[in-house]
């Protein structure tokens, strides 16, 4: 992870608010980040993240807050031309080809990087000439990855730019996250996969409900979103740890301390079987939160 220095805000977010109808998407969001610095969006799927990330980059516009690139709203041009995005929803003509994609994004940055090594940055030099109606969600993902970097914008907006990719994918998404932080550029990433947070992040924002609940370090959010869930056979109808709930024959349980829960269920002395322990999901973590941080 890269080590921030204090300096003014690159991206100011103040009591963002927006609603869909009857549906709050954000409410009241305020944040702040800097340049060098990789911010991460955590939570499920509905959190607000997407909707979040279209306002900070102007593509929405907020019902009441404001959203400022150095202290310019993020709506106006001069604002948005240092702004590379992968949105989550990828939507290419599909008469182009990656080289036409490319070609057509860079011409808008002065800076931008050369066709072949962003192709190469991003395994796509054998599909420069492929038409976007012919690739596959994985090839399209990783064009608008290479999109988002080819203009060396200075402020980077990924919106669940993994989902899809193969490892090496992966990697190379996240050695060019580290590689453009450490440059100098604001990162900001959404998604609910609190590994990859952990990853690359100096601080992660979770968000759920439209709220951030939490706004902390990698390991003091793994910490408190590390929960571990147990599963096993047993006997009878009574729940044999507090909490557990029975589904498609097996006993569940989602607990703090995995090795508490299995001590505990030991000296219980219930005759057990097929014991599985592993992470919780990202929204059992967050309901626990949630809940935690109401009390």
């Amino acid at each position: 992870m890269n080590a921030v220095t204090p300096q003014s805000d690159r991206l100011t977010v103040s009591g963002v608010s927006k609603r869909f109808g009857a549906t709050t998407a954000l409410d009241a969001v305020s944040l702040r980040a800097q340049p060098g610095e990789v911010l991460t969006l955590l939570g499920p799927n509905g959190a607000g993240k997407t909707t979040l990330v279209e306002i900070m980059t102007g593509l929405r516009r907020a019902d009441s807050g404001k959203a400022l690139m150095d202290g310019i709203p993020v709506h106006l041009p001069e604002a948005r031309r240092n702004i590379g995005l992968t949105p989550q929803r990828l939507d290419f003509p599909g008469t182009l080809t990656v080289a036409d994609i490319l070609t057509l994004v860079a011409a808008h940055f002065p800076n931008a990087l050369s066709i072949s090594e962003t192709a190469d940055r991003f395994l796509l030099t054998d599909l420069l000439d492929r038409r976007a109606a012919a690739m596959s969600a994985g090839q399209m993902r990783r064009v608008a990855l290479a999109a988002a970097f080819i203009g060396v914008a200075g402020n980077l907006f990924l919106d669940e730019p993994t989902v899809g990719l193969d490892l090496e994918s992966r990697r190379r998404c996240w050695d060019a996250v580290r590689a453009e932080a450490k440059a100098g550029a604001l990162v900001i990433m959404t998604t609910h996969d609190l590994e990859e947070a952990a990853r690359l992040s100096d601080r992660v924002a979770v968000i759920a409900g439209g709220r951030i609940v939490l706004d902390e370090t990698p390991d003091s959010v793994r910490r408190r979103l590390g929960r571990v869930q147990i599963r096993f056979e047993a006997d009878g109808d009574q729940a044999p740890l507090a909490g557990a709930t029975f589904e498609e024959g097996r006993w569940v349980v989602d607990v703090a301390d995995g090795d508490a829960a299995v001590r505990e269920l030991v000296h219980s002395r219930i005759a057990f079987r097929n014991l599985e322990v592993g992470m919780a999901s990202l929204e059992s973590a967050l309901a626990a939160l949630l809940e935690e941080v109401r009390s």
